[in-house]
């Protein structure tokens, strides 16, 4: 199964499609955003500030899919340059029917599935990481810190925990597992591209082919600071001390459970 981001294929999992369970009318409590609208008078996109949105959404449908993205070009103090991203993919109920089953048995009511995905490349260093999908089973009211305007996932044994905060100016990331650890600063959040697909919806796309609604934004001059530290062939934990600038894309909507993307 893969899903699209900003042009590019990315696995998400593997394994024989399977049924769900019917957990589309389950009690959840769920406190996240539901979808921007189109006003029915001015015929215009009314959507919170990009501070908000950054938070889950609401599925409006089991093809609600929606996903959080980094990447970037940054360089250590010895002048090697790297290319990293990370992704969070929050898919939709139909989507779930290629995961293996004993992932799915884990989803109970009141809960959903994410995913994120590491990439770090650096000819220069003869680095090329591409880390397998971690994916976490979270109770809905756990996932989004609104105090600190936070998405936060952790696994339930805490060996895999992602905090990533953005406040409107100010991104924080923080990544902790056996195999990689991260922590960037950003700034430059104030610099919102919403999507323009249709004039006076901003934000807002519509897929010709099923006529499923997408809204997204992007943050494209951000300026990072921070270190990661990844296992490398030998197994060996190595800290890099980085900086440079990147590009953060936020998309949610509506996508095709029965198309490769």
């Amino acid at each position: 199964m893969k899903i699209h981001v900003n042009g590019k294929d990315h696995d998400l999992s593997f394994g024989p499609r399977v049924a769900l369970p019917d957990l589309a009318n389950a009690g959840t409590g769920n406190r996240t955003r539901s979808l921007p609208f189109l006003s029915s008078h001015a015929r215009k996109l009314t959507h919170r500030p990009a501070a908000e949105e950054w938070q889950p959404h609401q599925a409006q449908g089991d093809q609600s899919t929606e996903w959080w993205n980094l990447t970037a070009t940054v360089g250590d103090p010895a002048g090697a340059r790297y290319f990293l991203s990370w992704t969070v993919t929050h898919p939709g109920r139909r989507h779930l029917g290629q995961l293996p089953p004993q992932m799915v048995a884990q989803i109970k009511p009141g809960q959903d599935l994410y995913t994120c995905r590491f990439t770090l490349i650096s000819y220069q260093a003869s680095i090329r990481t591409a880390g397998i999908p971690t994916m976490f089973v979270m109770n809905d009211h756990e996932v989004w810190d609104e105090k600190a305007s936070t998405l936060r996932l952790r696994d339930a044994q805490h060996e895999h925990e992602c905090a990533w905060s953005f406040d409107g100016e100010r991104m924080d990331l923080t990544v902790n597992s056996p195999t990689l650890e991260a922590n960037l600063k950003m700034q430059g959040g104030s610099r919102v591209i919403w999507a323009d697909d249709q004039p006076g919806a901003q934000g807002f796309a519509q897929d010709r082919a099923d006529a499923g609604n997408n809204f997204s934004y992007s943050l494209p001059r951000l300026r990072i600071a921070g270190s990661i530290t990844y296992t490398d062939e030998r197994g060996k934990p190595t800290p890099v001390d980085i900086s440079g600038s990147g590009w953060a894309d936020r998309q949610w909507g509506d996508l095709p459970a029965d198309q490769d993307w």
